[in-house]
């Protein structure tokens, strides 16, 4: 779980010391699989099986139902950088872009803007945090919403939502229906619909 984690805040971290603008949906899901499924489902899913039931658990379990719902989960975070309501949200809105972090938007903004706009942006993104001006930024925002990147992430972090209930559903349909095993269904939709 440690080496997973780590490789993925390696990959984040790495794209924005290099500057790259060249990335694909399939790079950002890795790097998700990598920096957060791990730590935040696959993981502690599985500690929570070891505790529940003697043997060890299969060396797969509980992969694809992490990686599904960690998925939707960090796509849904990053949508609420740009989009939660401050007071609810407590953190910095747009602190993604201000760091220059290669959200699922970005990428897809990367792909889908002008050649013009892709020259701009790239310029925007190769400047340090402190280089960057609040006008920059929120012309990024723009970009965002006209090409209708965070439409794009708020579709696919439902389509991996739904992958992970269908997932949960199979992972758990020998268990009797109980609180726990619906709040477990339950919070795969909480993760796409929360506000914070």
């Amino acid at each position: 779980m440690m080496t997973h984690s780590l490789e993925g805040q390696a990959i984040e971290l790495a794209w924005i010391r290099d500057n790259r603008c060249n990335l694909a949906v399939r790079d950002y899901m890795r790097m998700c699989l990598k920096k957060t499924t791990w730590y935040s489902f696959i993981y502690p899913m599985r500690v929570g099986a070891l505790l529940a039931r003697p043997g060890k658990p299969r060396r797969d379990e509980f992969c694809r139902l992490g990686w599904y719902f960690g998925a939707a989960f960090q796509i849904q975070d990053d949508i609420l950088n740009l989009t939660a309501d401050r007071e609810k949200y407590g953190k910095e809105i747009g602190g993604d872009l201000w760091e220059g972090k290669r959200t699922l938007m970005l990428i897809h903004l990367l792909r889908n803007c002008t050649p013009k706009e892709s020259v701009r942006l790239r310029r925007f993104l190769a400047l340090p945090r402190h280089s960057r001006t609040r006008s920059r930024v929120e012309w990024v925002y723009r970009r965002m919403l006209h090409y209708k990147s965070i439409d794009f992430a708020r579709r696919a972090a439902r389509q991996l939502a739904g992958a992970a209930l269908l997932e949960a559903l199979a992972t758990f349909r020998n268990l009797p229906d109980s609180e726990e095993k619906q709040f477990i269904l339950e919070m795969i939709f909480y993760v796409v619909n929360r506000d914070r």
